[in-house]
């Protein structure tokens, strides 16, 4: 989408380096790989099985495709990191310490939240993607209301994406949802699912156009739009200006051989929670809203990245269905670090 990978020499875990010969710069001379290449890390002809083989298997990779919707990076206009293949996972642990509440006391949020997906080749040059993931939640305080002590997200996605060799891309997704503090039998308001659909236009290897709308039915059915522009003007920069997330982000290079990434992120998120708060027969749906302004970096090694990020946050408030209790958290800070392998 933005544009091919490098295409230099590997490493073990199939992560595509550059090379550090002295006769041109990293990005000189770059050849394009194909739209739908599949690149593995050379095998040994006498590999034999063990444990590690099973549980970390060789990482099967498509060069140059691209999901600006996902954490994956690019080196500016010189291509993407490789999109992996079979079996991917994510963990990260999000904090948000106490601000004050409109309803009294201070609000605290701890969570924890993983995912694991599968992707593989379709035929017709398309790519299929199922994500099971699971979103921890621990809340501390207000005092002003009977707030639940933590709340949980199973979700379940399925995107379909074209990988055609031609300016136009598209995307589809949906993902089935149960959002709960678990505290009693579950009803509709615990049960969701989002929708969302994009077409990427790329006219020239610098530019990326998005158009597309989401249906988050996770919040009153909240309608947003789904897209924007990417602008890689060289080969270290990289805007991503999308809603709902917008990323701008600059390729450091390779650190002690760690590929790496500065970055600074707008987001703007949206949860809802199936919450027991009115009493042992009453349970209602309630929803977190904020933006968010983050600073970051990224690091990337083999099939490992690491990331930490830390900003501000903004606009936070916690709304009911129904007349029960809407309140206000004054701006705080947040800090997330994980890791993908």
């Amino acid at each position: 989408m933005v544009g091919s990978t490098l295409t230099s020499e590997h490493d073990a875990g199939g992560l595509l380096l550059e090379q550090h010969d002295g006769s041109a710069p990293w990005y000189a001379q770059l050849p394009m790989a194909g739209m739908g290449d599949v690149a593995q890390p050379p095998l040994e002809a006498d590999h034999q099985f063990s444990l590690i083989d099973f549980f970390f298997p060789p990482v099967q990779e498509l060069p140059g495709y691209y999901d600006p919707f996902s954490r994956q990076f690019a080196y500016g206009s010189a291509g993407v990191q490789p999109y992996r293949l079979g079996w991917f996972s994510y963990d990260d642990f999000v904090f948000m310490p106490k601000a004050r509440a409109t309803v009294g006391g201070n609000f605290q949020n701890l969570q924890w939240n993983t995912w694991l997906r599968y992707s593989q080749v379709l035929p017709g040059s398309l790519v299929f993607a199922w994500t099971a993931g699971l979103n921890g939640q621990f809340w501390t305080g207000p005092t002003g209301i009977n707030f639940p002590a933590d709340g949980d997200q199973l979700l379940s996605d399925f995107q379909l994406s074209s990988n055609w060799g031609a300016p136009w891309n598209w995307q589809l997704g949906v993902t089935p949802q149960i959002n709960s503090d678990f505290s009693r039998t579950l009803n509709s308001n615990s049960l969701m699912c989002d929708v969302r659909a994009v077409v990427l236009y790329r006219p020239v290897p610098e530019w990326t156009l998005a158009f597309g709308a989401a249906l988050w039915n996770r919040a009153s059915d909240h309608l947003i739009p789904y897209g924007g522009v990417i602008w890689a003007p060289n080969e270290r920069w990289e805007f991503r200006l999308l809603f709902p997330r917008s990323r701008v982000s600059y390729y450091v290079g390779n650190l002690r051989g760690f590929e790496a990434w500065g970055y600074v992120s707008g987001e703007y998120n949206l949860e809802a929670y199936q919450l027991d708060i009115q009493g042992p027969r009453v349970s209602v749906r309630g929803e977190f809203s904020d933006y968010r302004l983050l600073k970051g970096f990224n690091l990337q090694r083999g099939r490992w990245n690491f990331f930490w990020e830390g900003g501000a946050v903004f606009d936070r408030h916690v709304r009911f269905r129904g007349p029960v209790h809407e309140f206000g958290i004054n701006e705080g800070l947040m800090i997330r670090t994980g890791v993908t392998y």
